[in-house]
């Protein structure tokens, strides 16, 4: 018993159809995606941000009171 996911099937299929426009050459198929990516307008399809990392520190009050229990 296997479950394809549709999502992961579509991206293969578009990947492979990516490739076969360039005759599977590597390097014109990097040369493609970064002229895609320059050319991308930043203010209609902005990149997410990264998330904050929120540091912990020790002295925390949720880590006095883990340490206090026990």
């Amino acid at each position: 018993m296997s479950y394809e996911d549709p999502i992961v099937q579509e991206v293969r299929q578009v990947r492979e159809e990516h490739a076969a426009r360039f005759n599977y050459d590597f390097q014109a198929i990097v040369a493609d995606l970064k002229q895609s990516e320059a050319a991308r307008d930043p203010a209609k399809s902005p990149l997410l941000a990264p998330p904050e990392v929120s540091v912990v520190l020790p002295d925390s009050a949720v880590q006095r009171v883990r340490f206090a229990r026990r």
